[in-house]
């Protein structure tokens, strides 16, 4: 069990396959789906436009919409992956680590690790747990070229969640 354990984290094939997620959808499916969805939610227009614009002006005014309390985790998480990652690309700063409860302060290379780690972590954690765990049921709008078996998803998870783990460890080094 240990050695299979060991064999999965250290493949970076594994999460490569991971990261590139749905296959290519072939030329009939970009054409029927679209349609095949807009004659099929015709009677909901109104209905839609009314929830829609609803929403939009929730978030406008108060910054997220009652629609977005229903699947707060992922709202969050999204919001914050999206977050994460353009601090990773955009910092101007040397090191921001230095606040951030270490008792020495980082190296650049150091403090990039730990943020690569922290999207990998809530990546995993976002993407896998919705949609790429699979129990034999196979879905033709979501064909996966990879998908997570359980057994794979649970020796994964707990290395993944220390990984976003260290989002709170470093949360105060997060400025720039």
């Amino acid at each position: 069990m240990k050695e299979k354990k060991q064999t999965l984290v250290a493949s970076n094939d594994f999460m490569e396959n991971f990261r590139k997620g749905l296959k290519p959808l072939s030329l009939w499916q970009k054409i029927y789906y679209p349609i095949y969805r807009f004659v099929r939610d015709i009677p909901k227009l109104p209905r839609r436009i009314w929830r829609e614009t609803k929403w939009f002006y929730q978030r406008h005014t108060r910054g997220y919409a009652t629609c977005d309390l229903w699947d707060l985790d992922n709202f969050l998480g999204q919001h914050t992956l999206k977050c994460l990652k353009a601090f990773r690309d955009e910092r101007r700063s040397e090191n921001s680590s230095f606040c951030a409860g270490a008792p020495v302060p980082l190296t650049e290379e150091q403090w990039d690790e730990i943020l690569d780690n922290m999207i990998e972590g809530l990546e995993f954690i976002l993407f896998a747990a919705g949609d790429r765990i699979t129990c034999g049921i196979d879905w033709i709008d979501r064909d996966i070229k990879n998908p997570l078996t359980m057994e794979e998803y649970e020796l994964l998870y707990p290395i993944m969640e220390k990984k976003a783990m260290l989002y709170i460890k470093h949360f105060n080094g997060l400025w720039d």
